[in-house]
């Protein structure tokens, strides 16, 4: 038998005479390679490109990955904008024409009551049924913007002249209405007057304002005037539904 293969001092000899063809691994106790894989992997890390691997599970780094926070953030989003009002889905329409219901109107008794609307605060949103205006136009200048009054077809010039005067009216003598004006970030203005079989009245955020006058007439009555208050409250600063809106649109009514 040849003891040769299992001889310690043979196999060493024969080891040192034939060439290795890969280095020798370290001792188990030589460190330097582990310590320098780890602060390679430290380093890669301290990049983007560790949290940006993983196949996007963030456990590497204990961080919410990237695409749950922008799916968190959007759903938190859609959820503000359906507390406040603003989905499209609150609105009624029918027939393709985009009619809804929303906005404020005169009741009987003299007061102004808000109902539901699709734009923020219940106002109209900015693709509904506020009518450009387009006859008898005045022009006003409320503070260096321009306000433009006119009918949409179903009013008289004498109905509209009489819109435009409390529009100018309560811009100077009512401090609440002027601030609402003047503190807007919408440039203009535009105000069209007219009928609606639901009586109601609207104002959107692009200072766009319906007012509707068939169960009221323009004028300087209260409940015109805190009409037209609720309605620039919403198309000037965007209030919205609620004790505020009625705070203002009496203070308004109040001051003229």
């Amino acid at each position: 038998m040849d003891i040769n293969g299992i001889n310690p001092s043979s196999r060493a000899a024969n080891a040192v005479s034939s060439p290795q063809t890969q280095s020798t691994p370290p001792a188990g106790t030589d460190v330097s390679a582990f310590n320098k894989a780890m602060q390679a992997g430290s380093e890669t890390c301290a990049s983007d490109s560790c949290n940006k691997s993983s196949s996007g599970t963030g456990a590497q780094t204990g961080e919410i990955p990237q695409e749950v926070q922008q799916q968190l953030i959007q759903l938190l989003q859609q959820l503000i904008q359906m507390l406040q009002g603003n989905t499209q889905g609150g609105a009624e329409t029918g027939g393709g024409t985009g009619k809804t219901r929303g906005g404020s109107t005169a009741g009987p008794d003299g007061n102004v009551s808000p109902v539901t609307g699709s734009g923020p605060g219940g106002s109209a949103g900015s693709e509904e049924l506020i009518p450009k205006p387009t006859e008898h136009l005045q022009t006003l200048n409320l503070g260096g913007k321009n306000v433009t009054v006119g009918g949409d077809g179903t009013s008289s010039a004498q109905e509209v002249a009489a819109t435009a005067s409390q529009v100018q009216n309560l811009y100077d003598n009512s401090p609440t209405f002027r601030n609402m004006i003047d503190s807007s970030s919408d440039p203009s203005f535009e105000v069209s007057v007219g009928r609606r079989s639901d009586n109601t009245s609207w104002g959107n955020t692009q200072g766009r304002v319906f007012m509707n006058i068939n169960n009221i007439s323009p004028g300087s009555s209260d409940t015109f005037q805190s009409l037209m208050g609720h309605e620039f409250a919403h198309a000037s600063v965007d209030m919205p539904h609620g004790s505020a809106i009625e705070q203002t649109q009496n203070a308004v009514a109040q001051e003229a």
